[in-house]
């Protein structure tokens, strides 16, 4: 579990690094401000001023503007006439549809198929005001920006563009020298940008809006171009907003426009004014990825495990395995069954168990199989072990005696005293401090499971149900094996308290009594099926055999012939109960 979290982090991050990397500009952004290369207010001569004069010019003296046609709205009129009358000795060009298309065609073929196939006219309205700027140099203002006060302390610097808000820059109002490389460096990115992002607002704002040209403004800074302020420098300089347009003496005025505007771009301009909301959202969100990402990761390796261990056990071997649920600090139970494989394959499986020999016992441990025989008959012998009381003889003296005077030990004698001693502390310690030596009920599943699956190396697990008559017959017979047995842990659970591995471990008849050895289920007692002849007549010695084979139980400790295996109602002559014979109580 802990490899599969490690993995699972490190999938993770490696996601959310190349995520971050891919909008690592967009989100360098967020705290770019553009004050290191900003144009400011003591640096800039009051209008009129005759300090401009001595100012150097590097920008020509061009105001482009574009539109569809000659015609300009009459909204916009007055702040193109204020441009225009404000710089009578500038060069005024107006770049129309037809007048941008033949530009391209003529001096930039490369870029005519993707300026043809823009799918929002405002997009070649974006195109073209780069592409004049790099070829003529000059300065772009958009229709609806009026001239507020002659720009010529801005054709002081090689390139520059205005602040916008809440960060980036835009396009609305920029200056450069012919062949900059800032805006060489634009048109040159306007292919790679050329996508569509479904909505519109979006599609024409990171293709080759204002969010497209701050992108590649900031990549462009972060090239180490952007330096030089003289003729042939390449730094741009941004106009701030109190310089754009906020006081008398700034330089522009804003008139009515975005035009192109559509309703998902009001669908945007509220995300921005409920942002704080939306990023909580946001985060919400992650979690429930991260979450589901999570429980898939979790059912792909416990699928994997699944497989895995399908091909590891027989045909007719039934595994269960305790693995930590993420993050719950719960447990999961799961089985195999034969009926995990095709239908069609249920017939051939089952003659080929029939055939092969039986699988070989699981090889217990040392401590397990060292005792020897005759201190083995001594500790099982005893009147505690045979009648689950107390005796005299539970105290480690009398055991002594008892091999002390056996005559035939004594070549061995001090070796086994030493042994006995050891196997008699042992089982103690386990009754005292580990509950083991008792049949006890367990009443909630995760207490069973830690028991499991940490608490006892062995365990015999009785699913019952209280009102059940054969559910008490097993109940009888555990109740005699657990104070001999106490190496394992003898438990029972009520299958109302148990729904989670009920439903698991697909109990449906009961009684079921299932081992388990580290955690793994070993044998699996439905009914009565398996012990003994099968009916409610069985020994308890004939239920000790069988989860002696299957190495739930360390070896047989009953003598043959004094276990009945009818606890409750009478025997009669043929060696039946009393009460009717059914079959399994299916409690389902």
């Amino acid at each position: 579990m802990r490899r599969g979290l490690t993995v699972f982090l490190v999938a993770i991050t490696v996601i959310v690094v190349v995520l971050l990397h891919s909008v690592s500009h967009l989100l360098a952004l967020l705290i770019e401000d553009g004050s290191a290369d900003a144009i400011h207010s003591a640096e800039i001569p009051a209008p009129n001023s005759p300090l401009i004069d001595n100012m150097a010019q590097y920008i020509p003296k061009i105001i482009h503007q574009t539109y569809i046609n000659e015609s300009v709205p009459e909204h916009w009129r007055e702040a193109q006439r204020s441009c225009i009358d404000l710089h009578e000795d500038y060069e005024y060009k107006m770049w129309t549809d037809a007048k941008s298309r033949e530009l391209i065609a003529t001096e930039y073929p490369w870029f005519l198929n993707t300026f043809d196939n823009y799918t929002q006219p405002i997009q070649r309205a974006d195109a073209i005001r780069y592409f004049v700027l790099a070829h003529f140099g000059g300065i772009y203002i958009d229709l609806d920006d009026g001239c507020n006060r002659r720009l010529d302390p801005l054709l002081s610097y090689p390139a520059w563009v205005r602040r916008t808000a809440p960060t980036g820059i835009s396009n609305d109002a920029m200056g450069a020298t012919p062949q900059h490389p800032f805006f060489l460096t634009v048109i040159e990115s306007l292919r790679a940008y050329d996508r569509n992002w479904r909505l519109p607002y979006i599609t024409v704002m990171y293709s080759t809006g204002p969010l497209f040209l701050s992108v590649i403004w900031k990549k462009y800074m972060s090239s180490g171009h952007n330096v030089g302020d003289g003729a042939g420098g390449g730094r741009v300089r941004i106009l701030m907003m109190d310089e754009y347009n906020r006081f008398p003496w700034s330089f522009f005025s804003h008139h009515k426009g975005s035009s192109w505007h559509g309703k998902d771009a009001r669908l945007i301009f509220w995300m921005g004014s409920h942002w704080i909301m939306l990023t909580v959202m946001g985060f919400m969100l992650a979690g429930v990825v991260g979450v589901g990402a999570w429980w898939i990761w979790n059912r792909v390796l416990l699928l994997g495990q699944r497989r895995s261990k399908r091909r590891e056990g027989g045909v007719w071997e039934r595994a269960m395995a305790w693995s930590r649920r993420g993050g719950k600090g719960g447990y999961e139970l799961t089985e195999r069954h034969e009926d995990a494989f095709p239908e069609q394959f249920q017939t051939a499986l089952k003659q080929v168990a029939y055939t092969l020999p039986p699988p070989e016992k699981p090889t217990r441990s040392r401590t397990m199989t060292s005792v020897d025989p005759a201190v083995a008959s001594v500790l099982d012998n005893r009147p505690h072990a045979n009648q689950g009381g107390s005796s005299s003889s539970d105290d480690e003296a009398d055991l002594l005696d008892s091999l002390d005077n056996d005559p035939t030990l004594s070549v061995y004698r001090e070796q086994r005293l030493q042994q006995l001693h050891e196997e008699f502390t042992r089982a103690k310690r386990l009754r005292d401090h580990h509950s083991h030596g008792q049949y006890t009920e367990i009443k909630d599943e995760k207490t069973l499971m830690d028991i499991v699956n940490t608490g006892a190396e062995l365990c015999v697990v009785h699913f019952f149900k209280p009102d059940f008559h054969r559910c008490g017959i097993m109940d009888g017979h555990l109740k005699k094996l657990a104070p001999l047995h106490t190496d394992t842990r003898f438990l029972r659970i009520n299958v109302g308290n148990a729904p989670f591995l009920v439903e698991k471990l697909k109990v449906k008849v009961l009684p079921c009594v299932i081992g388990f050895r580290k955690g793994l289920g070993v044998d699996r007692v439905v009914g009565f099926e398996g012990v003994g002849e099968g009916g409610d007549t069985f020994e308890t010695g004939d239920l000790e055999r069988r989860l002696v084979g299957s190495a739930v139980l360390v070896r047989e400790k009953l003598r043959e012939g004094k276990e009945a295996g009818v606890v409750d109602g009478r025997q009669d002559g043929r060696g039946r109960t009393s009460q009717n014979e059914d079959d399994d109580d299916d409690w389902n």
